[in-house]
């Protein structure tokens, strides 16, 4: 990683700004169903940072649950992003 300009007084990064992304960011697909997106989220912070949402009672398409459940992902991915990186990041 090259680091031009560096103000003296700033210190040295340990990771790449990316690694502290995929250590600390989470999001959530609500209002977002579309397969694109939701896939580069995961493939930039990796599928255990990415979880399904809605924002129930605000937004309420069943029919979204539907096309989330088409994405092309493995069985595995899917448990992931319905479920257990929710219950894994709220200790559930």
């Amino acid at each position: 990683m090259q680091e031009h300009n560096r103000k003296s007084f700033m210190p040295k990064l340990k990771m790449r700004p990316s690694e502290y992304m995929q250590r600390n960011i989470y999001i959530t697909t609500s209002g977002v169903p579309w397969a694109p997106a939701v896939l580069l989220a995961q493939s930039v912070l990796g599928v255990d940072r990415v979880l399904y949402a809605m924002d129930y009672p605000y937004q309420f398409q069943i029919e979204e649950v539907t096309m989330t459940d088409n994405f092309p992902l493995s069985d595995t991915d899917k448990k992931k992003l319905f479920q257990t990186n929710a219950e894994k990041l709220f200790s559930l």
